[in-house]
């Protein structure tokens, strides 16, 4: 459906594959169990890898993408990368890149670009976000969406004598990793309890000692990860998870924060266990 949809198509990829000359990838309307609309330039045997190892659960610019707007380049990423993807990927030329997302009617939409050389230009993450938006309205009108495309907020740079906006680039947010101790089904949700150690020096004997602390987080059916966690999460399984910090409204007591997942993705702790989360 992209090649129907995107004007000059042709001309397109071939702009892409200029400026990204170790691939590229559009992803349209992804839900959990994938992409409604997919294309890739990646060499072919690093998607069959990718494909059959289950990267996506791991990744850490897909876990980017599932929890912003906007763009970045690879290396400005912070995610955990527990299998090494971004260096894998270094072996077949994909030394820097870059990644753009947005959300259309509630499903995420992305584009990345890879290249051995050097890091993306600012003109040139500019060129590319500007092509992003306009691929995002062409795929909304033939899909029949009504909802507007919103630009996506940028970094404002700081201006001499210019007031302060204290509300801005405010958030609120959590990441865990631990390991899985209770998994409560429910009907529309999953509770999972997960575990962190926390260590301390005792002032009195100076000893070094650990502590477990259990947290709660809920996952939803708009959780990045859910269905998998839902079917195939085990208590014991070590996880990555993030998400926002809530504190419902209450009336007369003492509310307690309620920590809500964006994403929950499996960590493997051995080479033999990449495939586990497919």
């Amino acid at each position: 459906m992209i090649e129907a949809v995107i004007p000059n198509f042709d001309s397109e990829l071939e702009t892409l594959q200029h400026l990204g000359p170790s691939g590229f990838v559009l992803v349209f309307n992804m839900t959990f169990t994938g992409p409604e609309d997919f294309y890739s330039s990646y060499p072919a045997e690093w998607q069959q890898i990718y494909q059959d190892e289950a990267l996506t659960i791991t990744d850490p610019i897909m876990h980017w993408v599932m929890t912003h707007s906007g763009f970045a380049r690879w290396s400005d990423i912070r995610f955990p990368d527990p299998g090494q993807i971004m260096k894998r990927a270094r072996q077949y030329d994909m030394n820097f890149g870059a990644v753009f997302s947005a959300e259309l009617d509630g499903k995420r939409c992305l584009m990345t670009l890879a290249r051995a050389d050097r890091e993306f230009t600012e003109e040139e993450l500019e060129l590319l976000h500007s092509k992003f938006q306009r691929y995002l309205t062409f795929m909304a009108a033939g899909c029949g969406s009504d909802q507007p495309l919103a630009e996506a907020p940028r970094p404002q740079k700081a201006v001499a004598g210019a007031p302060r906006m204290r509300n801005m680039f405010m958030f609120n947010e959590f990441q865990i990793q631990g390991y899985v101790g209770a998994i409560r089904v429910q009907d529309a949700f999953i509770e999972i309890d997960v575990a962190v150690t926390h260590a301390r020096i005792d002032p009195e004997t100076g000893q070094r000692l650990e502590e477990i602390a259990w947290n709660t987080v809920r996952a939803g059916a708009d959780t990045y990860g859910y269905e998998w966690a839902r079917d195939r999460l085990s208590s014991g399984d070590l996880v990555h998870i993030r998400g926002e910090i809530a504190r419902p409204v209450a009336t007369g007591q003492q509310a307690a924060s309620a920590l809500l997942a964006n994403s929950v993705a499996y960590v493997p702790l051995r080479k033999a266990d990449p495939g586990r989360p497919a």
